[in-house]
C-alpha cells in the first residue's frame, strides 16, 4: 500500500467516526437517561427506550444530517479524484 492510500483510508475512518459520533453520544446520553429513570420508577417497560432512541435518532438526523453528511461529501469527491488519478 502506498502512503497516500493509507492516508486516504485513515481519512475515511477518522471522518466517518466524528460523523457519527453526535448521534451515538445522543443516544448514549438519552438511554443513560432513560435507565436511571426506569431503575428509580421501577418500571421496566422494555419498549419505551427503544421507541424513544429512534425517535430523538431521526430527529437529530433530520436537524443535523446536512450539516454531518458535508466533510463525508467532500472525502468521497476527494476519494474519488484520488482513484481517478491514480
Amino acid at each position: 500500500m502506498t502512503e497516500s492510500f493509507q492516508h486516504q483510508l485513515y481519512e475515511g475512518m477518522r471522518i466517518t467516526a466524528l460523523a457519527g459520533l453526535p448521534v451515538l453520544g445522543l443516544a448514549l446520553v438519552l438511554g443513560l437517561v432513560i435507565g436511571i429513570l426506569q431503575a428509580a420508577t421501577q418500571v421496566q417497560e422494555q419498549t419505551f427506550p427503544q421507541i424513544a432512541k429512534i425517535l430523538v435518532i431521526g430527529l437529530a438526523l433530520y436537524l443535523f444530517g446536512a450539516t454531518l453528511s458535508q466533510p463525508l461529501v467532500r472525502y468521497t469527491e476527494a476519494a474519488f479524484s484520488f482513484a481517478a488519478r491514480r
